[in-house]
């Protein structure tokens, strides 16, 4: 009885119910006289198996509807001599005979619109998507299941055709969410992810404080500039100099006092010489960065990055910015970086800080690292 308890829990059930197990698939199970639904689940559940109530196993067959204005767009629904099942559940009112997937988690039948199973609209003749991001009828404008505009007439992309800036007379929005304060009769684009009205400059959906609409622009990237400022995203630069700042590379922008690293200004860096190494290490003729912070003492003629976190010149190791006092750069060696555990020919090192009374020659040669602390380092069977 114990073995055919288990086999039932591992392959499903044998009695004819159809109820799925461990190794079933996911989606729809008919058994004679239920129809069961299996879902992968989160917290300590591999998965969860619940009962699609009111589903006529008889009739119930399972459908992947398409949409037809992108065939890459599908939903699978369970559907019956009754009604329509998405998931485990009913949706509630809709008609299998005239139930259609439209896409982007719309589908209608003969009376209604529905979201992802939930009823929004009463309109089914009149409703249609929307530059494939919204749902649309005779009243309304819809995100998901939630109706953000009742002005559908005047609804419109604004920008190309690859712009996610939309307005109707009211209101303006960046991809589905509202940008607050808009004022939509100057609304304009001025790239992908800026826009502008008469009296403020907006970086998505949120405004840029102290910038100027009328003298706005581009720089390149994420870096922006009016007459009188220089803007990361949507961040102000306050340190920046508007007149001296310029790309210098598709990676590097300067002023006449530094370079910037993304938001970061580092004041003295040369942008001449200035060059990313990796992520996090950088250098110029004079001195070598983490992160824009400077690493007093590294040299940048013999400076070179081990990894994304290590790094070393001809005299001294880093782990980030910090040293690894005492280890010697001939010998170091990485041995986990994601744990960050390493050695040279005479310590082993946690992170930045020496491990006390370990001999790296006694580490196996044939087994990988797998963590380290302070007091000691690990390595696989």
């Amino acid at each position: 009885m114990i073995i055919m308890g288990l086999l039932s829990a591992l392959f499903g059930c044998g009695s004819g119910e159809g109820k799925p197990g461990l190794f079933s698939s996911m989606g729809y199970h008919v058994g004679k006289t239920k129809v069961w639904y299996k879902q992968s689940a989160s917290g300590y559940e591999f998965y969860r198996v619940s009962e699609v109530h009111g589903a006529d196993p008889g009739t119930f067959k399972v459908e992947i509807l398409v949409s037809p204005e992108n065939p890459t767009d599908s939903l699978t629904y369970g559907l019956d001599k009754n009604g329509v099942f998405l998931y485990d559940s009913q949706i509630e009112g809709a008609d299998p005979a005239t139930f259609a997937y439209l896409g982007i988690g719309y589908a209608k039948d003969k009376q209604a619109v529905y979201f992802m199973g939930q009823r929004i609209s009463g309109e089914p003749a009149q409703f249609s998507l929307f530059d494939r991001s919204f749902g649309k009828d005779a009243q309304h404008i819809y995100s998901g299941g939630n109706s953000i505009s009742d002005d559908p007439e005047h609804f419109t992309k604004i920008g190309n055709e690859t712009s996610v800036y939309y307005k109707d007379q009211n209101r303006c929005w960046y991809e589905h969410r509202e940008i607050e304060g808009a004022d939509a009769a100057t609304f304009r684009v001025i790239d992908g992810q800026t826009a502008a009205d008469a009296q403020q400059v907006y970086f998505r959906h949120e405004s840029i404080e102290s910038a100027l609409p009328a003298s706005f622009r581009p720089v390149s990237g994420d870096y922006y500039r009016d007459a009188k400022h220089v803007f990361y995203q949507n961040m102000l630069l306050e340190s920046a100099d508007a007149a001296s700042f310029r790309e210098v590379s598709p990676e590097i922008f300067a002023d006449k006092q530094g370079v910037f690293l993304r938001h970061v200004h580092i004041l003295g860096a040369d942008p001449a010489t200035f060059e990313i190494l990796n992520d996090y290490y950088q250098r110029d003729a004079r001195r070598c960065y983490y992160s824009g912070i400077v690493l007093k003492g590294a040299d940048p003629k013999s400076f070179q990055v081990l990894g994304y976190a290590y790094a070393k010149d001809a005299r001294q190791v880093y782990y980030n910015d910090n040293l690894i006092k005492g280890a010697d750069p001939a010998t170091f060696r990485i041995l986990n970086e994601i744990s960050g555990c390493s050695c040279d020919a005479k310590y082993a090192y946690a992170w930045d800080v020496r491990i006390k009374d370990v001999d790296p020659n006694k580490f196996p040669t044939d087994k990988e690292c797998i963590s380290c602390d302070e007091s000691g380092v690990i390595f696989g069977d």
